[in-house]
């Protein structure tokens, strides 16, 4: 009887597709679907390092998806739209504190607004009306 010896570092094999296992690392609602079968959509809601139908009550077995899967996804929640009062509004704050900084400066040349306890709210402030605006 022969018994091979196996000499080395054992490597670990994982037997999910690698899509399979991006879905299960990144939560939301992916659409799934087949190669072979185009017509084919399954809606699919990873949560928790799990995989569910969309009734979120049948787990998936993640190592049961064919090697013929497409995946689409994830979908997940965004936050809503900024109404364009509130962007007007943010918009008027961030001119308004723009404006004493200015005015500060003029009064103490030597006034760094960066270096005031006020500047991480004028950059919050910022950030939010470019988000506003789309462009964050």
């Amino acid at each position: 009887m022969n018994n091979p010896i196996l000499i080395g570092q054992a490597e670990e094999i994982d037997l999910l597709q690698p899509q399979v296992r991006a879905m299960l690392g990144k939560e939301g609602v992916y659409i799934g679907g087949d190669t072979k079968n185009p017509d084919l959509l399954v809606p699919l809601v990873s949560q928790g390092g799990r995989v569910f139908c969309l009734a979120i009550d049948h787990e998936l077995a993640p190592d049961r998806f064919l090697s013929t899967l497409t995946l689409h996804g994830p979908y997940v929640p965004q936050p809503p739209a900024t109404s364009g009062d509130h962007l007007e509004l943010l918009e008027k704050a961030h001119a308004a504190i723009d404006g004493l900084f200015a005015q500060l400066i003029i009064t103490d040349p030597n006034f760094r607004p960066s270096k005031s306890k006020y500047w991480p709210d004028m950059v919050a402030i910022s950030n939010a009306v470019k988000q506003a605006r789309g462009e964050a």
